[in-house]
């Protein structure tokens, strides 16, 4: 597989946005109003990483699945492929978290944590938490929840209409028109505009993870090249013509800027050149591992170093216990990454998907 570098450095990004974002949330108490507003303004651009991520999502699992077969047994080896590149880590990091909440619980009985029960932990195991309203261990598993349902609704609807174009001879319009209607409802009820699905079902963020697909489905003359601008343009008419809360806005504009930026790169060539930096592909290598270990340890870091010197730290010892958070989330990162997920990574492309016969 060719390496995007404008994929990865969006993807080393993000990781570092979200980040940093909720390690600061953990040392503001202590800096206060201390430093300038705009630092905090700043820092609060991470909560956009999750956008980023599921538009990369869309178009890179739009990519990897680009000449399949897509009969049934296909996809039984793109679920296997998936779990055997996300589990691990996420089940360690799941542990993890457990050991580290008994440890703080043990060392400061009054931080009144609450201890996952057995119900609970199954279900982050099924990435069904959410859908069963137990709550998630860590604030940032719901993404995988959500990731997770895109791949196997996605990758399910094209073996569904492959069986149903080669059995029935069913129409391309039909299909057509379902994905519509869904982006059309993912987009109105992001936007609070039309009903809100049950909590932890994908739906409303699907126009996000999608828009992605089109992307590389346009660029790649899978679809005509034309779909992509004119859902780009009438997704933005929507975001405009409503009014919804700032966020969803915001990050609405996020999600339509990446998704162009992509779209370009695509279009000029440049998907192999741009974001070409050392540190941001090295940042893009350890994102997943990145965005799961910074909040069991980095903002526990920081959470330790607040018990132990107080909210009323000095303005340089709070500003070295943020980036010493920040350092030690990333050297953990980085070793979750080779002792963890580079092995997951290499077993999981030992299971070759089955490769459509293009006509010579």
């Amino acid at each position: 597989m060719n390496r995007f570098t404008l994929i990865d450095g969006l993807r080393g990004i993000a990781a570092f946005m979200v980040a940093a974002g909720h390690l600061y949330g953990a040392i503001s108490p202590a800096i206060g109003n201390r430093l300038p507003a705009v630092t905090g303004e700043f820092f609060d651009l991470g909560r956009f990483g999750v956008e980023i991520f599921f538009v990369i999502s869309g178009f890179v699992i739009a990519y990897s699945v680009r000449d399949g077969t897509f009969t049934p047994n296909y996809l039984g080896k793109f679920i296997l492929r998936r779990f055997i590149r996300l589990d691990p880590a996420y089940w360690v990091i799941i542990i993890a978290e457990l050991i580290l909440i008994r440890i703080s619980l043990y060392f400061y009985p009054d931080l009144n944590t609450h201890i996952p029960g057995i119900k609970q932990i199954a279900a982050h195991f099924l990435y069904l938490q959410d859908l069963l309203g137990l709550g998630n261990i860590l604030p940032v598993f719901w993404t995988l929840c959500y990731e997770v349902q895109f791949y196997l609704i996605f990758v399910g609807a094209l073996v569904l209409f492959n069986v149903t174009q080669t059995r029935y001879n069913s129409s391309k319009i039909l299909f057509g028109v379902l994905a519509t209607a869904a982006y059309i409802y993912s987009v109105g009820a992001y936007l609070q505009v039309l009903p809100h699905p049950p909590n932890g079902l994908f739906i409303d963020r699907w126009f996000q993870f999608f828009l992605g697909v089109l992307c590389y489905w346009s660029s790649s003359n899978k679809v005509p090249r034309w779909l992509f601008p004119s859902t780009w343009v009438l997704s933005c008419i929507s975001v405009f013509l409503f009014e919804v809360n700032p966020y969803r806005f915001e990050s609405s504009l996020v999600v339509l800027g990446i998704s162009m930026l992509i779209f370009i790169g695509a279009q000029t060539k440049n998907l192999e050149t741009w974001l070409n930096s050392r540190i941001l592909l090295f940042f893009g290598t350890i994102s997943y591992a990145l965005y799961l270990i910074h909040l069991p340890v980095g903002w526990r870091f920081i959470a330790l170093a607040r018990k132990v010197f107080g909210d009323h730290m000095s303005l340089l010892t709070s500003i070295l216990v943020y980036f010493s958070g920040l350092l030690i989330s990333i050297l953990a990162a980085w070793l979750l990454y080779i002792i963890i997920e580079r092995p997951s990574l290499r077993f999981a492309r030992r299971i070759k998907l089955p490769k459509a016969v293009t006509a010579s």
